[in-house]
This record gives C-alpha cells, structure tokens and sequence, in this order.
C-alpha cells in the first residue's frame, strides 16, 4: 500500500490542475443561484402585490415562489456532489492502483445487509460509493449507505431512519455456522423485526378497538344494508389491524427465541455491548477475549458513532454509524488541492485496510 505522503503529493498535484474546472463550474452555479433568486423575488412581488383582489394568480405566484427557493437551497448541494463525482472519477484511476480497489455501483447486495441481522426492516436504502478488493487475501466489500423504513399512510408517509453511515465485509478466516451479532446496548432496531414495534402495535390496537366497536355498534343497533354493509367493512378492516398486530408481536417472539443473549466476564464489554446468537456455544468460540478487548478500543477515520457486527456465513460484517460523507477529496466551495481533505480520503481508505490487519482477519488463528 502507498504511502501517505506521496498519495498526498500525487493527488494534491493532480487536483490543482482541476482547479480551473472548479472555478468554471462554481461560476456556472453562482450564475444559476443568481437567475433563480431573481425570478424568485419577481414572483414574490406578484403575490404581495396581488393580495387577496387577484386570489388565483397571487397563489399561483407563491406556489412558483415556494418551488423556487426550494431549488435555489438545494441546487448548491446537489451541484457539490455532482462535483465531488467528477473530481472523484478523474482521480479514480490513480487511487484504485494505491489501494488496490474498485468503485462499484452495484456489487453490494440487500443480502448482505438483510442476512447481517444487525438492522430492523427496512425498504429503502440508498448507496453512494461501493468499493470493493482485496487484501492479504481477505476479499473486501464496502458500502456508504443510508437505511430506513418507509411505514405507507392514507395521508402521509412515516420515515424511519435505521442506519446511516458505512457497512464493510470480510472474508473470515472460520467456519461460521450460526449468526451472532455484537450490538451497542438499547439497540433495537436490529434482528430484521418492525422499526419502532412499540408504537406500532400500539397504533394497530387502537385502530382495531375503533373499528370493531364502530362495526359492532353499526351491525347491531342500526337497520338497513347501507348499516350493515359498512358495519360489515369497519369488522373486517378491524381484523386487519388486529392481524397486522400479531404479525409484529409474533416476529419479535420468533427471533427472540432464535436469538439468546450472550453473557460474558468481561464487565465493560458486558456494559456496553449486547450480543445475541443462535449457538451460545460457537458464540463464544468466536467472542474471544481478545476480540473483545479490540472491539471496546476500535477507532477509525469514519468517527466514533456506534459500531455494530455480524457473524454469517463466511463472512463478519461491520457497520459504523456515521453522519458525515464519506470518501470525499474535496469540496466545489473550497480550493482543490488542500493536504488535510486528502488526508482525510487517504485515512478513511486506509482504515479499511486496519481493521483486517487490527482483527487479525487474515489469519486463521482466534481473533
């Protein structure tokens, strides 16, 4: 792997060539924030002039207003990422070489992240870079995502936000023959289960109490088909709410039940982590002190956000929360070519390449 100092002097001199597409392409931003604010405040000044004498066209005017500045504050973001692409994929060649790796868009699978077990639900999930390669004869495979579960109303829609931040799998170097996780304590959201399920089922009852009395007080105190036919809908969409209820309360008993915590000497680690398995015994083959002791002290380039991690299959998986983006060189708004973004890039890469070195994942020795 390519030293710091000269990935650092490579890329900086490669970066300060691209530094008048960044202006160009800053400026280019600029002119469109311009023209946006401009057709902006026209259409404010015709709402405020209108008032309430030309209704239609003072309503029509806030709407292409809201619209407007809606895009005028997004367009900046939007126009950094497009950047940070460009810049990313010119460099791309070089940095692939140093690390020995690849940008994918496609290689990392849902499996993967359903199979864990280390997320509740979820139906969207959003990846930005996917790299992938090898090292020391572990096979990599590295997602930045953002999960979350998207819950359907008759109104609105309710998001809940699972993960976000970045996934890595290893090979590893032992049979794994039942799923085991180490989870931060008062983590909930893992095992596949319903995000939030307490408010859920909470929800579902009262739907269900509503509807069967509704139902039940229409099919038997009132006369007529209109009475009965709703009586009738209120029953039956009462039983659905009472179905979808058992569903989450049934999904939470079988995985519990799958699922055993597992409890060891180690008082810190005990305090701070929870760990669940289908096998206590291997469990414990696979929890060695040692990788105890390297969980609790675990640091990376991606931040200090909760660290959880999966057993399954041929593979353990990591998943590092995370607010910031990840695997950027630089910024549209700043000057290209400064030591500290490149810093950063190289560490983040390069803490990927640490944690199969720091667990030992390359040997098939205990961990």
């Amino acid at each position: 792997m390519i030293r710091k100092e000269e990935f650092i002097k490579t890329i900086s001199s490669k970066l300060v060539l691209l530094e008048q597409k960044r202006k160009k392409h800053l400026g280019k931003m600029i002119g469109v924030e311009f023209i946006l604010c401009i057709v902006a405040v026209f259409f404010f000044y015709i709402y405020w002039v209108c008032g309430d004498s030309y209704a239609i066209l003072s309503n029509i005017s806030f709407c292409a207003f809201a619209i407007i500045a809606y895009i005028f504050i997004s367009n900046p973001i939007i126009e950094n990422k497009n950047f940070r692409r460009l810049i990313k994929k010119d460099c791309l060649k070089y940095i692939l070489e140093a690390f020995n790796l690849s940008f994918e868009r496609t290689k990392f699978c849902k499996n993967i992240i359903e199979n864990s077990n280390l997320f509740s639900k979820c139906t969207d999930i959003v990846y930005d870079d996917i790299i992938c390669g090898e090292y020391n004869g572990v096979k990599i495979l590295v997602a930045e995502v953002d999960i979350s579960y998207v819950q359907k109303g008759r109104k609105s829609d309710t998001v809940f936000k699972i993960f976000k931040g970045i996934i890595m799998s290893f090979d590893f170097n032992k049979n794994i023959y039942a799923n085991t996780i180490v989870v931060p304590r008062g983590d909930k959201k893992i095992l596949n289960v319903m995000p939030a399920p307490v408010i859920n089922i909470v929800t579902y009852i009262m739907a269900f109490l509503i509807f069967s009395v509704g139902g039940i007080f229409l099919l038997f105190t009132k006369s007529g088909i209109i009475y009965f036919v709703f009586g009738l809908l209120f029953v039956l969409l009462a039983l659905c709410f009472l179905k979808f209820s058992i569903s989450i309360i049934k999904d939470i008993i079988t995985q519990r039940k799958i699922y055993k915590g597992v409890y060891f000497e180690d008082v810190i680690f005990d305090k701070r982590y929870k760990v669940y398995s289908k096998d206590q015994v291997e469990a414990r083959y696979l929890i060695t002190p040692s990788f105890m002791e390297r969980f609790k002290n675990l640091k990376t380039a991606f931040g200090r956000g909760k660290t959880k991690c999966s057993f399954v299959g041929k593979e353990i998986v990591f998943a590092i929360q995370s607010k910031k983006d990840l695997f950027e060189l630089c910024s549209l708004y700043t000057k290209l070519g400064k030591d500290k973004q490149i810093e950063n890039f190289y560490n983040e890469l390069k803490s990927i390449y640490d944690i199969i070195d720091y667990f030992k994942l390359n040997e098939h020795i205990g961990l």
